[in-house]
């Protein structure tokens, strides 16, 4: 197990609801219903992202932004690869401002973060939450027989990982290993 994936097994956050949020029995239901709530939480941290990026100031700004910028893109496609597995399984993609701002379950921030620690913090912080989130929905998936899914998910995970530990880089450069 990584360290990654030992903070994500022991963050102290509130009890986070089961994917499969309606209650479906209908297991293709369930699994969009999974996805569904994965892709609201991945284009949620990428909307933050750009916000970090366009609201950043400092010293490393240059650097950060990269970081930042390199976050969202990559969150981007996630969320896109998403919306098709959803609209492959019959379902309807909810991605507008207030569809996601309803499903997410990464807390809004309490205050804008007031300077370039801050912000990595709270990055660190949504992404731990994002990579919650994938891992949720893997153990939904597999438990419903979705390999396809499973692997998407699978995917989706590691690069919310591989961003998380490029963002910890930035508060302990002796956190993660560079592979």
């Amino acid at each position: 197990m990584n360290m990654h994936q030992t903070n994500v097994a022991t963050l102290d956050v509130h009890k986070r609801e089961p994917l499969g949020r309606r209650g479906s029995t209908h297991p293709t239901r369930a699994i969009v219903d999974a996805l569904s709530g994965v892709f609201a939480d991945t284009l949620d941290v990428a909307q933050f992202s750009r916000h970090a990026r366009w609201n950043l100031t400092g010293p490393r700004t240059a650097i950060l932004g990269n970081v930042f910028s390199g976050i969202s893109r990559d969150l981007d496609k996630r969320a896109h690869l998403l919306a098709s597995r959803i609209a492959a399984l019959g379902g309807t993609v909810h991605g507008t401002v207030d569809a996601i701002a309803d499903n997410s379950q990464i807390d809004p921030l309490e205050r804008q973060p007031r300077d370039e620690a801050e912000w990595i913090l709270a990055a660190s912080y949504r992404l731990r939450l994002l990579s919650a989130s994938y891992h949720d929905a893997i153990r939904d998936c597999e438990r419903l027989g979705d390999t396809v899914t499973v692997h998407q998910l699978n995917d989706g995970a590691a690069i919310v990982e591989e961003q998380l530990c490029v963002v910890d880089r930035h508060t302990s450069p002796n956190e993660c290993n560079s592979a």
